[in-house]
């Protein structure tokens, strides 16, 4: 078994005075029942990574060097005792058309019908009880929910090896 955690929030906490045993209880309200690991699996399946970096900023200029992460897959790894749900971040470095996420094993499929531009970040939750799909540009943070093609799968990680790719009409290589 691994740590799991779960949050909560302290209602009350009542230990009589002068007890010979110190014996109390503690109410709590958790308004997620349900425990999650302490540690995040996280993969990437495409991107840049930083090969070089200054030792000084540069105000107002954007200056680059990177190298391009091209994996067409990512294999995340639940060794939990079930089947969670996931945070997926899209992040566009340019415009693209229509994003989705795609489960290799099943076919099944994430996507939207959306055109990200530059610097959006588009997150899906797919907890239970908990599915979002939010877009944050320039700062603002909406809902997007209603950009979902159907049939719309909000994907859980199965116990053991789950294998997902990306697709999209244009921007994907950009």
């Amino acid at each position: 078994l691994g740590a799991s955690k779960i949050d909560y929030i302290v209602q009350s906490c009542e230990i009589p005075p002068n007890a010979k045993d110190l014996v109390g209880m503690a109410v709590l309200i958790c308004p997620d029942p349900y425990f999650r690991a302490e540690t995040d699996a996280e993969a990437v399946i495409a991107g840049s990574e930083s090969v070089f970096m200054f030792p000084y900023t540069f105000p107002d200029t954007s200056f680059y060097i990177s190298r391009r992460i091209a994996s067409l897959f990512a294999e995340i790894y639940n060794d939990g005792e079930a089947d969670t749900g996931m945070a997926i971040k899209l992040t566009a470095n340019a415009k693209v058309i229509n994003p989705a996420l795609i489960n290799v094993d099943t076919g099944k499929a994430a996507r939207l019908n959306f055109t990200m531009q530059a610097g959006d970040v588009i997150t899906i939750t797919t907890g239970q009880d908990n599915k979002h799909i939010t877009l944050e540009r320039g700062g603002a943070v909406s809902n997007i929910f209603n950009r979902t093609v159907f049939p719309f799968t909000f994907f859980e990680l199965k116990q053991g090896a789950n294998v997902f790719t990306y697709s999209a009409e244009s921007g994907m290589d950009d």
